[in-house]
């Protein structure tokens, strides 16, 4: 007896996704390291309160290449 497994998810978002994907999260991940301040993936892909913490931290940030990933990342999120 065999079992059938669905067929695997993109990892990539496609227009039909809700949110970020995990690649996105992990972009925000290394930039905000590099800003000093350490984040949860798996947190951010389950929590909605604490990516929208986050993205608003990002946001604020003087970085402009990250408040810009930031606030991209934030319309994925809305949508």
């Amino acid at each position: 007896m065999s079992a059938t497994l669905p067929p695997p998810r993109p990892v990539d978002p496609t227009p039909n996704d809700r949110g970020p994907a995990l690649s996105e999260w992990v972009g925000l991940k290394w930039l905000m390291g590099l800003q000093g301040r350490r984040i949860d993936v798996a947190r951010l892909q389950g929590d909605p309160d604490y990516a929208r913490c986050c993205l608003d931290e990002a946001c604020a940030c003087a970085d402009p290449a990250l408040r810009d990933y930031a606030a991209r990342l934030r319309q994925r999120l809305a949508a």
